[in-house]
C-alpha cells in the first residue's frame, strides 16, 4: 500500500493500476459490454489474493477485509489524482496509508492483515511483481 499510495504513483503519466485507471470508463459502459467481465475478473482476482493472505481463520471476514483494503487503495488513489496540485491530495494518500498500516500488524498470523503485510508475504513466496495488487 505504501508504494501504491505514493504521490509519484498518483500522477496520471505513470502507468499505474488498471483497476484504478479504468474504473470510470468501465462504469460508463453497459453491464453487457465485454469490458465488464474482464474488469470483474481482475477485481475478483485482487480480492481473492488479498483474502487468501488473511489470517483471521474466518474466510468471510478475510474476504470483507480484502474488499475494504482494495476499495481504500483505489478510492484514495482516485481522489488523490482528482485533487493533485493541492495539499489535500497528499493528505488523502497519507491518511489511507496510515489507515491500512494500522490495520496490518507486522506479526505473521495477525487477525487483520492489510496490504502492507500482504505484499511482504507475497514477496517472501516469490510471486512476480505483476501478480501483486
Amino acid at each position: 500500500a505504501e508504494s501504491y499510495l505514493d504521490s509519484a504513483y498518483r500522477d496520471p503519466a505513470v502507468a499505474a493500476c488498471p483497476t484504478a485507471t479504468l474504473v470510470t470508463d468501465v462504469a460508463r459502459e453497459p453491464v453487457t459490454h465485454p469490458i465488464h467481465a474482464a474488469y470483474l475478473a481482475g477485481v475478483t482476482r485482487q480480492i481473492d489474493t488479498l483474502a487468501a493472505l488473511g489470517a483471521s481463520g474466518d474466510a468471510a471476514h478475510d474476504r470483507a477485509a480484502a474488499c475494504v483494503q482494495l476499495a481504500t487503495m483505489v478510492g484514495a488513489l482516485l481522489l488523490a489524482r482528482a485533487t493533485r496540485g493541492h495539499a489535500v491530495s497528499d493528505e488523502i494518500l497519507a491518511a489511507a496509508r496510515a489507515h491500512l498500516a494500522a490495520a496490518a500488524p507486522d506479526e505473521p498470523g495477525a487477525a487483520h492483515p492489510a496490504v502492507p503485510a500482504a505484499l511482504r508475504h507475497k514477496r517472501r513466496r516469490g510471486l512476480p511483481k505483476e501478480a501483486q495488487p
